[in-house]
């Protein structure tokens, strides 16, 4: 088992320089284990040290307990891996994405409530004035003559 330090590690009162190999190995600087008994943790001298996030695992038994300690095989060190793109608290960044066959469908403006709120062309102040349109009246139509009813 061979690791390969990416910092700087302090094991058994010695700093250890980021670029060594540590673990069983002939190229190996320090083994990775412990050389006392530490009766507070209930370790044992000789029994393996956990990796660390700052480690690179350089062999197969390495990768395994790399894997077991942290769930992947070899350290995130991508610096051009986009990061997603988190919002603040419940509020998202991005709008999520919507199915076009399961999205509602926007519905048509009621035209009785709009035609209200519009306001007449030869108003003193143009189109931006104030003054509500009114709905018509039965006296605006009483020139028209209602049809004769049949039957």
């Amino acid at each position: 088992m061979r690791f390969r330090l990416d910092a700087q590690h302090y094991a058994d009162d010695k700093l250890l320089e980021a670029g060594m190999e540590v673990g069983d190995g002939e190229n190996s600087v320090s083994p990775w284990r412990y050389e006392r008994d530490i009766k507070e943790k209930d370790i044992k001298a000789g029994q393996l040290r956990p990796p660390s996030l700052q480690m690179t695992p350089l062999d197969d038994e390495a990768r395994k307990v790399y894997r077991d300690t942290f769930n992947t095989d070899t350290p995130e060190r991508d610096p051009t891996k986009p990061i997603p793109l988190q919002g603040t608290g419940s509020k998202a960044m991005v709008p999520p994405k919507v199915d076009p066959k399961t999205a509602p469908k926007p519905t048509p403006p009621d035209l009785a409530k709009t035609a209200q709120h519009q306001t007449p062309a030869n108003s003193p102040r143009g189109t931006a004035g104030s003054q509500a349109v009114k709905p018509p009246t039965n006296e605006a139509f009483k020139h028209i003559e209602p049809e004769p009813k049949k039957g």
